[in-house]
Parts: structure tokens; sequence; C-alpha cells
């Protein structure tokens, strides 16, 4: 038996109350049935046991402000994050949050498959609850994944806030309608922290100043795979906000209809007297129709880099100067991703995007953006021969229709390329003009 002490959120111990560790690592303790709460499931639990949570909405002492004290031990719901409820039951004056972890835990610890909602960190110190809505890391690095974070807030970070080295993974999660009143809708990373975020949503999310979404100081996280739709922040960054030698790398994600202030997607600062260059890195990108300013605001000498990046339909500008040298070079481009449909929040690409690895406007040969080709109408448009591709193959079986009348494309109207109304001759060279990299993609209705 290995005795401890509880820990409140401040790191100190839970007067006269002990917790002893039981079972043999690697046991499943329940919750509820096994223990009330998922903190006393937690504080049940030794190195390598799981925490298993039964569906439900789960509120009250116990049920937020959670500490692991630094146990190598998985939190995971049985059914996944739908059915799987935390709700803090947060409000300006009786701040609350999900998780804190603040005691050194590393990938070993992990959430898996929750939902964490009403979160709300809108106070300052004492207690650090201006940080992290639903998840606070000081120095500590857990795990996160295919978790739901939902309407929290707080002054930094409105769902999760990383210092101190921390440098969380968080895979495959979902993030909608947090809010920060200050600095971060979604997150906020500073301090040496290097956090990997993969696969990850992030839906409207805002801010009432800077960044409405990603805020990163003094922090270099890799975020691959996202996508941020519909950030908002009056002031600078309507989606991400980078300063202080920050050094973060923006790989394959999709940015879509930020608003902000200064810098309708980023605000990227390099403050005078800083000894590290702000240098963030942006590669297989797709930053699109952002509105209040141009996409980039920069300052100082800080020094965006870019690679089979688009940055398209910015109400005031997209390679905006000084990164405007960077258009065409590095196989960068400006041209309309072509996505499924955004107003249900679709970011699949349609199959003329120039973001596939197949389009000819592509030059990089390698998908751009999170999310690959969609949009399923029953058929391919211009795909006239119906091999599901799009190839000079198509040119010459429109060519044998339109000459000899012989087999009709199916359906028909996936061949009027101009969408004028019929298939001829300027469909042939409308398709034509596509294949060689020098037309519009098809407009197939």
């Amino acid at each position: 038996l290995i005795v401890g002490a509880e820990h409140n959120d401040a790191g100190g111990p839970r007067a006269g109350r002990a917790y002893v560790y039981s079972g043999r690592p690697g046991s499943k303790i329940h919750v509820p049935s096994d223990q009330p709460t998922i903190q006393a499931g937690l504080d049940s639990a030794t190195c390598g046991d799981t925490v298993l949570v039964a569906d439900g909405t789960y509120t009250g002492p116990g049920n937020r402000d959670i500490d692991y004290g630094g146990k190598a031990v998985v939190v995971m719901s049985v059914n996944g994050p739908d059915v799987t409820i935390i709700d803090c039951q947060g409000d300006s004056l009786n701040p609350r949050r999900g998780f804190n972890f603040h005691s050194g835990e590393d990938t070993l610890a992990k959430i898996e498959g929750l939902q964490i909602i009403n979160g709300v960190s809108l106070n300052f110190p004492p207690h650090n609850f201006d940080q992290g809505g639903a998840v606070r890391c000081s120095s500590s690095s857990p795990v996160i994944r295919n978790c739901l974070f939902s309407d929290n807030s707080s002054v930094r970070g409105g769902a999760i806030y990383c210092k101190d080295s921390a440098s969380p993974l968080i895979e495959s999660c979902e993030f909608s309608n947090n809010y920060s009143n200050h600095y971060g809708g979604s997150l906020y990373c500073e301090d040496e922290g290097n956090p990997i975020f993969s696969n990850c949503v992030f839906n409207d999310c805002s801010s009432g100043a800077h960044a409405g979404s990603i805020c990163i100081a003094r922090a270099s996280p890799t975020i691959t795979k996202c996508v941020v739709s519909r950030p908002t922040a009056p002031q600078f960054g309507g989606a991400v906000f980078i300063q202080d030698g920050s050094k973060p790398v923006f790989d394959g994600c999709t940015f879509y209809g930020a608003s902000g202030g200064t810098g309708s997607s980023f605000f990227i600062d390099q403050r005078t007297g800083q000894p590290s260059p702000t240098e963030p890195l942006f590669n297989q990108c797709i930053i699109s129709f952002g509105t209040g300013d141009s996409a980039f605001y920069i300052t100082g000498a800080a020094a965006p880099s870019f690679s089979c990046t688009d940055i398209f339909g910015t109400a005031e500008g997209d390679w905006t100067a000084p990164i405007s040298s960077q258009q065409n070079t590095n196989n960068n481009f400006s041209l309309d991703p072509l996505f499924c449909d955004t107003l249900s929040g679709d970011f699949d690409l349609d199959a003329f995007s120039p973001c596939l690895a197949s389009s000819p406007h592509n030059y990089c040969g390698v998908l751009i953006g999170a999310l690959a080709l969609g949009c399923d109408a029953g058929y391919v448009c211009a795909d006239a021969n119906g091999d599901s591709a799009v190839t000079i193959d198509d040119i010459a079986f429109l060519q044998t229709y339109y000459s000899q009348c012989e087999t009709e494309p199916f359906p028909l109207h996936a061949s009027d390329l101009n969408c004028d109304g019929i298939v001829d001759i300027q469909d042939i060279i409308y398709l034509a003009t596509f294949l060689n990299a020098s037309g519009p993609a098809p407009c197939c209705q």
C-alpha cells in the first residue's frame, strides 16, 4: 500500500484526508459503480490503472477541478464524448474547470473520450483561475484524445492553457464556442511549451481582445491537420496571435473565415528587445476568406516562412507585404480552395480544388490543407468516361461523343463544364485549358 495526500487546486494538501492506492496496476475502476466521482476514481487508482466513466453528465465536487496528483492513469469514457459530459458549472463568481495538471504528469496520464463544458476561469490569481477554462497544464504533458470542449471561458486560453514547458499531446479533439476575454479563445501556450495538436477542429471560438482561437507566446507548438473556422478577435489576430520568439509549426492546416481587427487571420509580433526571433512555419496550409484586415499583420523582425500554402479570399489582401515576396515561391499560390460546403462547415475539397495533390495547379504534388476530396454527389464533375478521375482521357471521350454521337457521358450535365446548359466543343476546350493549368476549374451544376 502507498499512502499519500489529496491536493487542492493550488497544489496544497486537503487537510485531514488521505487516499490509499489499491488494486493491481492496469486494473479498471468504474465510475460511478466502483467510485462515486471521477476524482474518487483517480484517488483510488495506482499507476497504470484506467478510470472508466459511464455514460452521463457529471457535476459537482469530485467531477470538476480534477487533479491527477502526478499519477500515470487513464481517465476515459465507456462510450465516447457525446454521452459522457463533465459540466463544470462555473461562472465568474465561482470559477471551475475540468482538469488541472500541475504535478509533472507525462504522456502516461491521459484523458480520452470526454466532453467538458461550462468551465470558467475568468478570475485572476490566487489559484491560477485566469488560465484554461477546461484544462490547465503547468510543467505537465498529458495526452488528451477524442474530447469535446464547448462553452468554456477564461482570461487566457478559453479551453486549454499550457505553461512552463508543458507539452501535452492533443489529438482528434473538437473545440467549439469557447471564449477568452483577453488571449486565445481556444488555446493559450506560453513559456517554452511545445504541445502537439493533431487532427483537431476549432469552430466559432472567440476572444474579447486577441487571438480568436490560438495564442502563442514564447512557445513552439506543432499544429498539424487541424481545421480552424470562423474565429473572431476585435483587436489582434482573428485566428492566431504569435509573439516573443515563438517558432510554431502549422502543417497541413485549414483556416477559414477568421475575423480580426488587425490581421484577419494572423498577427505575428516581434517586440523590441526580444533576443529570439518570432519565426512561425506554414507548410501545406490553406488560409482563406478572412475579413476585417489583410490575412497577416507582422511587426518588427518577425519572419514567417511558407511552403505549399494557399492564401485566398481575404477581404483586405492575401499575400500582402511583408510576405508578398513569398507568393509564387516555394510552390505557394492564391487560388480558391473550392471547399465543399462552408455554410454547413464541410471543408472537404471539391474535385477541382487546386489544393488536391492531383490538381494541375498544385506544383507540390501533395495534399494542401487538413481535409481531402469530398463533395459526394454520385459523380465526379468532368469525369466523362466514368473512371472517377479527371484526365486527358476525358477529353478524348468528349471528343468522340461530340463528333460521332457515341456513348453519352453520365450524367450528361456533369460534362457541361462551362455551365452554359449544353455539352459541346466549348466544354472540350474548357477542360483542356484547365488540365493545362491555364484556366479555371470546371463548374458543373
